[in-house]
C-alpha cells in the first residue's frame, strides 16, 4: 500500500509538475503569439515605412529631375546670354578702336591746325607790322600832301599876286 502511495504521490507530483509545465507552456505560447503579432506590427510598419521611403525617393528624384531640367535649361540660356554678351563685347571693342582711331585722327588734325595757326599767328604779325608800315608811310603821304598843298597855296597866292601885279603892271 505504501508503494501504491508513493506511486500515486509520484504520479501527483508529476501530474503538478506536468501541469505547472503546461502552464508555463501555454504562458510561453502567448508570450511566442505576443511577440509574433509585435513582430508582425513591426513587419507591416517596416513594409510601410519602406514603402513611404520609396515614395519619398521617387519624389526627391522627380524634384531632382525637374531641377536637373531647369538647371540644363538655365544653363543652356546662360550660355545663350554669355554669346549675346561675347557679341555686344566685340561690338564695343570695335566701337573703341573706331574711337580710338578716330581721336588718333583728331590729334593729328588738331596738330596740323595748330601748326597752321602758328603759321596764320606769324603771317598776321607779318601783316600787322606791314600794315603799321603803309600806315606810317601813308601817315607820310598825307603829311607831304598837306605840305604840298601848302606849298599849293602859296604858289597860288603868289601867282594871284603876280598876275595882279602885271594886270596893274600891263595897265600902266
Amino acid at each position: 500500500w505504501n508503494a501504491a502511495e508513493l506511486e500515486v504521490e509520484s504520479h501527483k507530483s508529476r501530474h503538478e509538475d506536468l501541469e505547472q509545465r503546461l502552464h508555463q507552456l501555454h504562458d510561453y505560447e502567448r508570450e511566442v503569439v505576443e511577440s509574433q503579432e509585435a513582430l508582425g506590427d513591426a513587419l507591416y510598419q517596416i513594409s510601410v515605412l519602406k514603402k513611404q521611403l520609396l515614395h519619398q525617393e521617387e519624389e526627391t528624384m522627380e524634384k531632382e529631375n525637374r531641377r536637373q531640367i531647369q538647371f540644363t535649361a538655365f544653363g543652356k540660356k546662360c550660355e545663350g546670354r554669355v554669346v549675346e554678351l561675347d557679341h555686344l563685347l566685340e561690338k564695343a571693342n570695335q566701337r573703341n578702336e573706331r574711337m580710338e582711331t578716330m581721336q588718333q585722327e583728331s590729334r593729328e588734325e588738331l596738330e596740323i591746325c595748330r601748326g597752321q595757326h602758328s603759321e596764320h599767328d606769324a603771317l598776321a604779325a607779318t601783316l600787322k607790322s606791314e600794315l603799321k608800315r603803309l600806315a606810317s608811310k601813308v601817315d607820310d603821304g598825307e603829311a607831304r600832301i598837306i605840305e604840298q598843298e601848302q606849298v599849293c597855296d602859296e604858289l597860288r597866292t603868289q601867282n594871284e599876286d603876280l598876275l595882279e601885279e602885271l594886270s596893274a603892271g600891263g595897265a600902266q
